[in-house]
């Protein structure tokens, strides 16, 4: 189908071919029986043997058909724009006045990390409004691959990868290609909260809405805290030490990747143990750890399964060197609509609601003691409260 100048061409995962492979490579793969360094099963040295070990006999035995199955259950598309491939996911409410969303995955997530939120979004949901009349909410929902990610390709050019060209990439793809010219809102984590930001920042005219869990202006500490005088609530003092402590520990992958793309890119790009260690850890050091959260070995196998299966690691990983230094230093957008912003307990970073405040119209800011980094898949009804609740109470179209 044609969207004027653009071809949207309808699309279907089909990666079974490449499965037995890996499976194969997984199945040769010769872990040791025991970590043979003192303390060496500590966490704070990244995925332990136990971890790991886990995780490769559960992928030994994962049914890759029945998630592509559950994947290809949402409809699924291309188009290209500026030379890149985009894939993105889009679903219709098919309600009357649905707030048009898009939302973007970071590293090392994919489109499948929201997946969770699609069905619940498209709903008709009833909310309550400040004055205490009810509102029914629903959404169309989009959720793109990032350029270089699975399915859709890397930019031309360097600067096509980046943050802001990337925002240009969304804008049009929601205004243009998929016609929502009136307004449409936006919500993303990680990078897709990073290029969410800009797209929010460089077309007021078109988002009316940002609900966000970072943002690309460096945060700060408990020190700063103190002198600026503010008292924060008790999730919010807990993000602040959590990263502090990750700052101290928790960052080697960034520079790595930032620096060396191709070292690590190439090493692993074959290689599907390694993309499990590597990913692995990620998605065990920034989820919820206490039980209580939702993202499951399933999605982590299935999350490395699409990294690998589309050959797209060492692509993914130049995401970190063409945007070495993603955090400015803070300022306030000149678009006026509201931003929300959700502060899951377990994330990586943390921003306080009096710093957010200095950002936009900050007019929602929630604490959730459940999920992390991941709240697509950590605490979907979380985030799918938040969103619901803050655009249809703050979302408006364009006149």
């Amino acid at each position: 189908m044609a969207s004027g100048k653009y071809t949207i061409k309808p699309f279907k995962v089909d990666l079974s071919a490449e499965v037995p492979r890996l499976k194969a490579q997984l199945a040769a793969t010769q872990l040791p029986t025991h970590n043979p360094i003192p303390g060496g099963e500590d966490e704070k040295w990244g995925i332990t043997l136990a971890q790991l070990t886990k995780l490769r006999d559960e992928w030994l035995v994962y049914d890759w058909g029945a998630e592509q199955e559950r994947i290809n259950s949402y409809k699924h598309f291309t188009t290209e724009i500026d030379g890149t491939t985009i894939h993105f996911v889009h679903e219709k409410s098919g309600i009357d006045g649905a707030i048009p969303l898009i939302i973007t995955h970071g590293w090392p997530g994919s489109f499948d990390e929201y997946l969770p939120v699609v069905r619940p979004l498209l709903q008709s949901a009833e909310i309550t409004l400040p004055d205490g009349r009810k509102k029914k909410v629903s959404f169309d929902v989009v959720i793109p691959s990032l350029p270089g990610f699975v399915f859709s390709s890397a930019p031309p050019t360097v600067e096509g990868r980046s943050l802001k060209s990337t925002a240009k990439l969304w804008n049009t793809l929601m205004a243009e290609v998929l016609g929502y010219s009136n307004g449409y809102a936006i919500a993303g984590s990680d990078w897709g909260a990073l290029i969410s930001w800009h797209l929010f920042d460089l077309f007021p005219e078109n988002v009316r809405g940002a609900y966000l869990t970072m943002f690309p202006f460096a945060p700060i500490d408990s020190a700063q805290v103190a002198k600026d005088n503010q008292t924060l609530s008790e999730i919010e003092r807990f993000g602040l030490d959590k990263m502090a402590e990750r700052g101290a520990s928790g960052m080697g992958y960034f520079a790595e990747q930032s620096t060396k793309p191709d070292t690590i890119g190439l090493a692993l790009q074959d290689n599907a143990i390694g993309q499990l260690a590597w990913i692995g850890e990620k998605f065990y050091g920034a989820s919820d750890p206490t039980g209580n959260g939702e993202l499951t070995t399933k999605d982590i196998l299935t999350g490395v399964s699409l990294y690998f299966l589309t050959k797209s690691f060492l692509s993914s990983v130049f995401q970190y060197a063409h945007n070495p230094s993603p955090f400015e230093a803070p300022r306030k957008s000149d678009n006026s609509a509201p931003l929300g912003y959700g502060n899951f307990k377990w994330d990586a970073i943390h921003w306080p609601r009096y710093y957010v405040s200095q950002f936009a119209n900050l007019v929602f800011y929630r604490d959730h003691e459940k999920g992390g980094h991941f709240p697509g898949s950590d605490n979907p009804a979380g985030f799918v409260d938040d969103v619901r609740e803050f655009l249809g109470v703050h979302f408006a179209f364009r006149p």
